[in-house]
């Protein structure tokens, strides 16, 4: 519906069993068409499979190995290809944390608490998959970065 909505023009309502929206309508339009860039985070070969057919950008995970990271993005530019989009590297962004620190104490510090969160995100994801409970999470602020 979001995609729907950016690139249209005019007022129009979802079908009926998904949504209960009538006439719905972007204010003010978006400039770019179709629509803006859309960015999705993807990370199963489903996802990423999707993202690239529907021709999306590509938004991978903080905690995947490089070979994961280079697996993936060699995924999606098959499917993108397969579907009939370019591919471009500038498409593909990767999450990674970075720390600055401003002596060994505080590194340390920085690294016992990125170690926690990674701990209970990873914990999180594992009780998701086993089917106890729900994950919500805000999504951190990725950068694009020339993939070769």
């Amino acid at each position: 519906m979001l995609v729907r909505a950016l690139a249209s023009d005019t007022r129009f309502s979802p079908p009926r069993p998904l949504l209960h929206f009538d006439e719905v309508v972007v204010e003010p339009p978006p400039h770019q068409r179709p629509h803006p860039p859309l960015w999705l985070a993807a990370s199963s070969d489903r996802s990423i499979t999707a993202c690239a057919r529907r021709g999306f950008n590509l938004l991978l995970d903080q905690f995947a190995s490089p070979q994961q990271i280079a697996e993936r993005i060699a995924l999606y530019r098959r499917e993108r290809e397969a579907a009939g989009h370019a591919f471009d590297p500038m498409r593909v962004a990767v999450a990674r944390n970075v720390f600055v620190a401003q002596d060994a104490a505080e590194k340390d510090e920085a690294a016992k608490r990125q170690t926690r969160v990674h701990e209970r995100l990873l914990s999180l994801s594992r009780a998701r998959k086993a089917g106890r409970g729900r994950i919500f999470s805000a999504t951190p602020i990725r950068s694009a970065m020339p993939i070769r």
